[in-house]
């Protein structure tokens, strides 16, 4: 089952130009986080509300850069979660 916030993220960003590799990297990237979507905790991290919150509607196209950036952090923050669970 999808996260919701990841699901609000993703329609957010898809309202935006996609063509910008911006706006495809962090769609790359939010599709990571819901593969990973057994990770309870992480994905409803304070990470990952504070990215919704930037991306609300009223979010302007600039501050992809620091949801991208976010996103980035996360995504390796899921790996190395992933990688103790498997240790």
């Amino acid at each position: 089952m999808k996260n919701i916030l990841i699901k609000q993220a993703k329609l957010i960003l898809e309202s935006f130009n996609e063509k910008d590799s911006n706006i495809k990297q962090a769609l790359i990237e939010l599709e990571k986080l819901d593969k990973q979507g057994g990770l309870g905790d992480l994905i409803n991290s304070p990470m990952l509300h504070n990215i919704v919150s930037i991306l609300a509607p009223y979010a302007t196209y600039y501050k992809v850069d620091q949801v991208l950036k976010l996103l980035k952090e996360l995504v390796s923050e899921s790996k190395e979660i992933r990688q103790k669970i498997y240790i």
